[in-house]
């Protein structure tokens, strides 16, 4: 998708997955530090 975006930059859909993709990185990034947070936060 990044290939993509980058040959056509003003293609609606590529950017829309994009931003999607993006978005659900970062929730699973702060779902694992979260979890990983609670884990070694009461170890400590």
């Amino acid at each position: 998708l990044l290939a993509a975006g980058e040959q056509d930059p003003t293609n609606e859909e590529v950017r829309r997955e994009l931003t999607v993709l993006k978005k659900e990185m970062k929730d699973a990034r702060e779902k694992k530090k979260a979890a990983l947070d609670g884990l070694f936060g009461r170890a400590i």
